[in-house]
């Protein structure tokens, strides 16, 4: 099958599966009870003739199935909603807010997924060494340790007790932001040569990045590690120590490239998911994301800034999950696309 064939449906099989999570997401937040008419007129929620305005605007008042078909048919025309919380269309809230949330997923991912991969393979090769040890502690604890948990540890130790990074925030409030071009901060910076803005943004993302990155860490160097001491034992590998070849030859061309397989899977998805473990670090760093977004979201009973940010993550893991696959066809000959 050609590449761009299996793209294609695997694409169009992304559609039932992001309107099954809609309708699952959807009936959940709804069962959670409260009042979000209330929410949104504030003040005022106890004029029944507003109340009764804003239901039948939003369709509050029409029975679940069909506020799920309303909602559907306005995602297909390209309105993910109102938010109640922001009083601003839902697809205009994440437009200005993703950016934030993607350029800490990167920063979190060039660090850790290399991180990790490296570890994973000193860890196989120094087997029962101190290395070896150092490594599964680092795993264990990335993997047992929550993301908030550490975020929290991080903040209270290198910000608050120790003020080496800053508390919270993206950028400092008394100097200009880079130009926003991409709304990353940090490329924006480079590509208007603005150093000091790179600076100060390299220094405000630097300990969520690595709060969020840490847990990716733990679990790509446990699956890196476990693949390259099955692969170490392969008869490929004890055939070319026979012929006297390198061992760091052998590390790094033949055993890393079939070790690569599972290692790829585990960095794919957990890097497609990362924007959903984002929710905390970004709420306790004050990190203006879609994180962020998705807690206030949900703390007030803003429906469709909720499903909005279920949307966003659906995505990612889709998509991540398509890039692994393709990524599996050229690192392994033997695979072949919708095979």
């Amino acid at each position: 099958m050609k590449m761009w064939e299996y793209i294609v449906r695997r694409v169009l099989f992304m559609v039932p599966i992001l309107i099954g999570v809609l309708a699952f997401s959807f009936i959940i937040s709804h069962m959670v009870p409260g009042d979000p008419v209330g929410v949104y007129l504030g003040k005022k929620a106890n004029d029944p003739v507003l109340r009764a305005e804003v239901e039948a605007r939003y369709h509050f008042n029409e029975p679940l199935h069909v506020q799920f078909y309303y909602y559907i048919t306005a995602i297909l025309h390209g309105d993910l909603g109102y938010s109640l919380t922001k009083h601003r269309p839902v697809g205009d809230v994440i437009a200005q807010m993703l950016p934030a949330t993607v350029e800490l997923v990167l920063v979190a991912s060039l660090f850790s997924v290399p991180v990790g991969i490296y570890l994973g393979i000193l860890s196989a090769t120094k087997r029962n060494t101190w290395i070896d040890v150092v490594a599964r502690v680092v795993a264990l604890v990335g993997i047992s340790v929550p993301g908030f948990f550490l975020a929290l540890l991080l903040q209270q130790f290198l910000a608050s007790r120790f003020p080496i990074f800053p508390l919270d925030s993206r950028f400092p409030y008394n100097i200009p932001r880079p130009d926003n071009i991409t709304g990353l901060y940090l490329v924006d910076s480079i590509l208007t040569l603005d150093f000091r803005g790179f600076i100060y943004s390299a220094y405000y993302i630097t300990l969520p990045a690595f709060a969020l990155g840490f847990t990716i860490i733990g679990y790509i160097l446990r699956m890196m590690r476990s693949s390259m001491l099955e692969v170490m034992t392969s008869d490929y590998i004890r055939s070319a120590r026979a012929k006297g070849v390198w061992e760091r030859r052998i590390i790094y061309k033949h055993a890393l490239k079939n070790a690569m397989g599972p290692t790829m899977t585990v960095s794919g998805l957990t890097i497609g998911g990362a924007i959903s473990y984002t929710v905390f670090v970004e709420r306790i760093f004050g990190w203006p994301g879609i994180g962020k977004f998705a807690v206030d979201s949900s703390e007030q009973l803003d429906f469709a800034g909720i499903l909005g940010f279920t949307i966003v993550v659906t995505i990612a893991f889709l998509v991540a999950n398509l890039i692994v696959d393709v990524l599996y066809a050229y690192l392994d000959p033997q695979v072949r696309l919708g095979g």
